[in-house]
């Protein structure tokens, strides 16, 4: 007997897992409630357009923004959200007026897919700054009222305009950081000339933005020194991403020999920090840009007045610099350090970004994780059929391959003794080890055989065997809340 997870809704096609998409539907990952828990989920994308581009995803990064808007931190999160905006994938088809972009070309996806394209700031191509507002490339409004779903998808449909060239000698897997993480630190630098060799760069924090800008910063020529609150960060600072100093920033006497020293800071931290410490480090006209989110900016005056300092904010970038960013890292082999992680594991990495447990973005790889779809026959309980798809696998291939839907000529005793000659013993299970007598094999011919889970083919043939034979397993239906226990129970062998 299995245990089997109770979810309140299901979508009303049942899938397991996930799959290529037919044309009409995308298979995506989703949270359905302010949980933020993401499970498989299925709907539409619209069709193409004549400007549109349609790209297989390959490739998206995990963003703080998930975080935010799967558990509803702003209050406007409309439920399913489908998130992801650093998105790298492959053009599978194209519009009939679209002449950038190709079947085969490596494309990138960033956190916008529509702006009005009239206003100043979009005829600027700072199309994020639009005038009556840029549609965010999840949880946002499309001008035809759909709500747009993210990268945590097998496919997008894009207007062009919205689609980056990605080089191809640069890895999608890296590209997709630079799509949020990266264009949010690379375009306030390009904004305020930090791209003169010799001058000095400070980094409030470390982690997915901040370590861009150390990279940016050195391929910009300039002397970069981190500023961070914990001495931990210091080795991989100067060794892994080649930082000229390292500042632990509450330590008075560190920062007093940083006085009036820096020409530009970029503040990546999102956590409340006092801004007066950092804005005495810049020289006379020195630049703090603030691209993190703390709940609020406070600061003397004299900070500002008293030297002619600025401090300036600046929210990711336009189609114009992304596509500069993008052509740079790859001049400059210039690439983010990921972790690739499979759509499994998303739930978790949305965890660990909270608890900063990451170096220094997630990037979930759509292509060979988001793949595989099994359906369930509409006569057959879904909770029936969730334990089918790794117990009920794990015997079921081995049983077919070794023509065990036999009546009557097999037995699938443990003993070999009790096989009949040339019988099948096949062993699923893992005990430390398998041992036998060489002549309960030689005398009889018999075979000793393992299998574990099973492919796409048999899957889908088993279900259906299920559903046509009324097969359940025995279950215990239980809530997500009681997942703890019940492990405690599987490892006592206390279910049935």
């Amino acid at each position: 007997m299995s245990f089997c997870l109770r979810r309140q809704s299901l979508p009303a096609e049942q899938f397991i897992m996930t799959s290529e998409s037919a044309d009409d539907n995308c298979l995506a990952w989703a949270a359905r409630d302010p949980s933020g828990l993401l499970s498989p989920y299925k709907f539409s994308r619209r069709a193409l357009g004549s400007d549109d581009v349609s790209l297989n995803i390959t490739h998206c990064g995990v963003c703080y923004a998930d975080v935010v808007w799967t558990r509803n931190k702003f209050g406007d999160s409309k439920y399913p959200v489908v998130p992801g905006h650093e998105i790298a994938g492959i053009v599978k088809e194209v519009g009939s007026n679209v002449r950038r972009f190709k079947v085969g070309d490596h494309v990138g996806v960033g956190t916008y897919v529509n702006s009005c394209r009239d206003c100043e700031y979009c005829n600027d191509g700072l199309e994020v700054h639009c005038a009556r507002g840029s549609v965010f490339t999840f949880n946002g409004v499309d001008v035809d009222g759909t709500v747009t779903k993210g990268g945590y998808s097998s496919h997008i449909v894009v207007h062009e305009r919205y689609c980056f060239k990605i080089p191809d000698n640069y890895p999608l897997a890296s590209a997709a950081p630079l799509l949020c993480a990266g264009i949010t630190v690379y375009t306030p630098m390009m904004r305020h000339k930090m791209n003169q060799p010799g001058k000095s760069l400070g980094v409030i924090g470390l982690g997915g933005l901040g370590h861009l800008a150390v990279k940016f910063g050195k391929a910009f020529g300039l002397r970069v020194t981190v500023l961070s609150t914990s001495i931990s960060k210091k080795e991989e600072a100067l060794n892994l991403l080649g930082a000229d100093k390292f500042v632990v920033s509450s330590d008075e006497q560190q920062m007093m020999a940083l006085s009036r020293s820096l020409d530009f800071i970029i503040d990546t931290a999102s956590g409340d920090h006092p801004f007066d410490p950092y804005l005495s480090l810049l020289k006379t006209a020195g630049v703090l840009v603030l691209v993190g989110f703390p709940s609020e900016v406070k600061f003397s005056p004299g900070s500002i007045v008293m030297g002619m300092r600025t401090v300036s904010g600046s929210a990711t970038g336009g189609t114009k610099d992304t596509q500069e960013m993008l052509d740079f890292c790859a001049a400059h082999g210039i690439h983010p350090e990921i972790e690739v992680i499979p759509i499994q594991y998303a739930n978790e990495a949305l965890e660990r970004l909270i608890k900063k447990d990451v170096k220094y973005r997630f990037v979930i790889d759509i292509e060979n994780s988001l793949k595989y779809c099994f359906k369930i026959p509409d006569n057959y309980p879904s909770a029936s059929a969730a334990p089918l798809l790794c117990a009920g696998i794990t015997v079921y291939t081995p049983m077919m391959r070794h023509k065990m839907n036999q009546p009557g000529d097999h037995s699938f005793d443990p003993y070999l003794s009790l096989l009949k000659t040339v019988g099948v013993l096949v062993l699923v299970g893992s005990p430390s080890e398998a041992k036998s007598s060489p002549g309960n094999l030689v005398r009889g011919m018999r075979t000793v055989s393992g299998s574990a889970t099973g492919g796409t083919k048999d899957i889908q043939e088993m279900l259906d065997f299920c559903a046509a034979h009324g097969i359940h397993p025995e279950i215990e239906v239980i809530p997500i809340q009681y997942a703890n226990e019940a492990l405690e129970r599987l490892i006592k062998k206390d279910v049935k």
